[in-house]
């Protein structure tokens, strides 16, 4: 397996957890709302059904699909796209894909709901225009993006677990340690870290 399928697959699952985790805090946050919800309606006898244990692994299952898109769109970006190609046209470009996408998540998502839940849902062609709703989650997932890339860079930037602890105060209180650093010329050494793939 190549270096970038491995990159590709630490994102994947870093993703996806993430994705899982922030639909299923929407999940809770949402639930508690139903009632006052527009455009939802349980039919009657289905109050038992309609509980949040059984409404979460939908969410969970919503992230889990945007985890997987959004990694593979980025790892196709990564791979395929140009560095010609200019900055905004590739925002551009990956923005209305994450949107399509969505889209077509949100849909199949109400179909799923509507079947299992027996809930009366709009789920008409083009119902994203109008619904509330979606327009309320496709803010909160701009805003989780946001802080999901802002990790991510920060990880980058800063190395493995460095961010975590910054935001701890792990540096707030330094420790005096003692380290040694050793200095060689090593014969060969640019082949060597070629090979190695560093």
């Amino acid at each position: 397996m190549g270096k970038g399928h491995t990159k590709y697959l630490t994102h994947l699952w870093q993703s996806i957890l993430f994705w899982a985790i922030t639909m299923l805090l929407l999940g809770v946050f949402r639930f508690y709302g139903i009632d006052t919800e527009e455009g939802i309606l349980i039919k009657a006898g289905f109050e038992d059904t309609f509980n949040l244990t059984n409404i979460l692994p939908m969410f969970a299952l919503t992230g889990s699909l945007i985890g997987i898109t959004f990694a593979s769109i980025e790892f196709l970006f990564e791979k395929y796209s140009s560095k010609r190609t200019p900055l905004g046209l590739d925002i551009l470009i990956k923005t209305f894909l994450y949107f399509t996408v969505l889209i077509i998540i949100a849909t199949t998502v109400i179909e799923f709901a509507v079947r299992i839940y027996d809930l009366d849902l709009n789920n008409d062609r083009g119902w994203w225009r109008t619904n509330k709703t979606f327009w309320i989650v496709i803010i909160y997932v701009v805003l989780a993006s946001i802080v999901f890339s802002f990790i991510k860079i920060s990880n980058e930037k800063f190395g493995k677990g460095v961010f975590l602890k910054m935001l701890l105060g792990k540096y707030k209180n330094p420790k005096e340690e003692k380290r040694i650093f050793m200095f060689l010329d090593l014969k060969a050494s640019t082949t060597i870290a070629e090979t190695l793939g560093l």
